[in-house]
């Protein structure tokens, strides 16, 4: 049995109509990995930082900052980086969500069992899951933080974060922010090759349409 880490971030939004996609995603490790893995991104995001001026890591603000971490980050054997596409045009179910929480909790279930199909994570396997804190009034909260944990018996938390406060949703946020939410994804990038991330997609149909060799 290991212990895993989920954490992630989304570009685009469910209800904006002028982006086909909403892309979530970011990095799995096991918990045993933590302290290496701090000993890499604490220093690394404190030079990074410092080169670039600011306090934070934010793809959509300067979407430069994803080389110097994709590399890194790709490269690095304890992590698995995991890109989840849903296309809005074409995901009907998603329409019948009235409630954020609900259509968050909906993709990330199908991720899950994306990963699980694809052997990342076993369902006797612990998982804790880590979100970039989205707006939501309690209620939303509560359903975001329960849904999980009530649907898969290895899912224990479900916790969301300011990502100020996490290097690892900061890293989320980089990875994300490098998946177009308008048009195809080129997977013989330099970019992409650099993170190598595992991509799934909500619809079988949208690996045709969003992935380009």
């Amino acid at each position: 049995m290991a212990v895993y880490k989920l954490l992630l971030d989304e570009s685009g939004n469910f209800d904006n109509r002028n982006e086909r996609y909403i892309i979530i995603g970011g990095v799995l490790f096991d918990e045993k990995n933590q302290e290496k893995l701090e000993k890499i991104f604490i220093p690394l995001h404190k030079h990074v930082c410092n080169v670039f001026g600011c306090k934070e890591l934010h793809g959509s603000k300067n979407k430069e900052l994803y080389k110097y971490v994709a590399s890194i980050v790709g490269a690095i054997d304890e992590i698995s980086p995991v890109i989840f596409v849903v296309d809005k045009k074409k995901s009907f179910i998603f329409d019948k969500y009235d409630k954020k929480s609900f259509k968050y909790n909906k993709a990330i279930e199908h991720l899950i069992n994306k990963m699980l199909n694809d052997g990342l994570i076993k369902q006797k396997d612990k998982l804790y899951i880590k979100i970039d804190k989205i707006n939501l009034n309690k209620l939303e909260q509560h359903n975001l933080h329960t849904y999980l944990p009530n649907q898969f018996d290895f899912v224990k938390e479900v916790v969301e974060e300011d990502s100020r406060n996490s290097i690892c949703l900061q890293i989320a946020d980089l990875i994300v922010n490098r998946f177009s939410k308008k048009t195809r994804c080129k997977l013989s990038s330099i970019e992409v090759k650099m993170l190598n991330p595992k991509i799934y997609c909500f619809l079988s149909e949208t690996i045709d349409d969003y992935l380009k060799e």
